[in-house]
């Protein structure tokens, strides 16, 4: 996978007891984060799945956390 904030996909795993995963096309332009889990724990039942579009990226030495972010306040 693409490295975090890197375009392409980036994907992080919870417990994996299956080998199916969701798919999802990425747009070769865009930074895509997804997270999968089962549920419930140790059991493949269920899949959580969350799909996510990066849409700021800040370098540490320039993060404000006091500054409000898209979305935020």
């Amino acid at each position: 996978t693409a490295g975090p904030g890197q375009v392409g996909k980036f994907a992080l795993a919870g417990h994996r007891t299956t080998f199916p995963s969701p798919r999802m096309p990425v747009p070769p332009d865009r930074a895509v984060l997804t997270l999968t889990s089962c549920h419930p724990k140790f059991s493949a039942t269920q899949r959580f799945v969350v799909h996510a579009n990066l849409v700021e990226s800040v370098p540490r030495a320039e993060w404000d956390p006091s500054r409000p972010r898209e979305g935020q306040g």
